[in-house]
């Protein structure tokens, strides 16, 4: 767990500590740093979740897509609620179901989406990392313009340095 979100906990900043939470299981949808985090926010924020407020109406599996996780996250970030956590969870799980089985397969972070080519024996980026890419800059982009229509600066910075994330590991694929 990085040092920077124990302080956010700490401080009981909780608009840092969601952002956190839902950022995480975007990064590793294996969900095991996000249970780590959300353990030690839940021990020391009484204040981390809101009343559900029942504005979200949840998808059948059969249609979770990047889309609807993204809406899903938007209406997470403006209602904290722990229904909208579980079903956000079991979503990003699913939507990046691929992603989640490389990572727990994978000692080395950076080669979560990798696939090994038998001939070569390099590793070949699969055609679903640059998908990631662009999921991970289209939320970025949704939870800045949430954050300036709410003119919450701390959700309009994370979502930028969410989308210029995005953008900069898009670029870099696209160097190889």
């Amino acid at each position: 767990m990085k040092a920077n979100y124990k302080d956010a906990v700490d401080n009981k900043d909780v608009n840092t500590v969601r952002i956190a939470l839902s950022s995480e299981l975007m990064k590793d949808p294996s969900g095991d740093s996000f249970l780590e985090m959300l353990n030690y926010a839940e021990k020391y924020l009484n204040n981390l979740y809101e009343i559900d407020n029942g504005n979200f109406q949840e998808k059948p599996s059969s249609e979770w897509n990047q889309d609807y996780l993204f809406d899903l996250k938007n209406k997470l970030l403006f209602n904290f609620s722990k229904q909208k956590l579980i079903h956000y969870e079991k979503v990003v799980k699913e939507v990046y179901k691929e992603k989640a089985e490389n990572s727990s397969h994978n000692d080395n972070p950076n080669d979560k989406i990798d696939s090994i080519n038998p001939h070569s024996g390099k590793k070949q980026p699969t055609h679903k990392k640059s998908s990631v890419y662009k999921g991970v800059a289209a939320g970025g982009a949704v939870i800045a313009v949430a954050g300036l229509i709410t003119s919450k600066t701390v959700i309009t910075v994370a979502g930028l340095a969410t989308l210029a994330t995005g953008c900069y590991l898009l670029y870099k694929e696209s160097k190889k």
